[in-house]
């Protein structure tokens, strides 16, 4: 058994060249594998305990070492792992994946994918220049005149991002509130400063990456 550290240069996972640790391994993750070496029996501690995990049930290997893959000194083949989500990658058992509550599709995402395309999604409605602000209707009696809206950032002097892969960044922000809340809802944060009025802190459903129908 090896820590996912010691993966040499060269390993192949799939047609995917990588060395050492990857975004997927766990904390207490190790890799099997069929290389054979003589090693001095005082260097040896003591016996440790290490379950093989299906990937079907987390807790079986929590606060415990586990090994889900398998590496081949002859080829350096890494054995493959069960994919999940949008992005098409394996998932970590120190984070959360969610499943989808359609029953066609009960597909599992990372929760990290899931916030990051909302805010993708808030992003591109809101741009940086707009706020999210709940719709002002007008009082009875005031015949009709427009509510105050809020300042945006253009207007107001604000600073923002630029183009990137997280252009939110600075500007908003989101979580799973909470993670096992059935279903899970999104908590969105407006972190621009200097803008008056409207919604600093609101909650939207949770949309499915693959089907695209909201949580219920």
């Amino acid at each position: 058994m090896y820590w996912p550290d010691e993966l040499p240069q060269g390993t192949h996972d799939g047609r995917k060249a990588i060395q050492g640790r990857q975004h997927y391994h766990g904390m207490n993750e190790l890799i099997a594998s069929n290389y054979m070496a003589t090693i001095n029996a005082l260097s040896v501690a003591s016996q440790a305990q290490v379950k093989q995990w299906d990937e079907k049930n987390d807790e079986e290997i929590q606060d415990t070492l586990y090994w889900r893959q398998a590496f081949d000194i002859t080829t350096y083949e890494l054995s493959t792992v069960e994919l999940f989500c949008s992005c098409n990658t394996p998932g970590n058992p120190d984070k959360m994946l969610i499943e989808c509550t359609t029953e066609a599709c009960k597909k599992w995402m990372h929760e990290q994918c899931i916030v990051d395309d909302a805010l993708t999604a808030l992003y591109k409605r809101s741009g940086t220049d707009k706020l999210h602000v709940a719709p002002v209707h007008p009082k009875k009696g005031e015949n009709g005149d427009e509510g105050k809206r809020p300042l945006s950032p253009s207007e107001t002097g604000a600073e923002t991002n630029g183009d990137g892969a997280r252009p939110w960044e600075g500007l908003f922000e989101a979580l799973l509130k909470p993670p096992d809340m059935d279903p899970p809802i999104i908590e969105f944060r407006d972190l621009q400063d200097g803008v008056v009025d409207g919604e600093k802190t609101w909650t939207e459903p949770v949309k499915c990456l693959l089907c695209g129908n909201h949580f219920n």
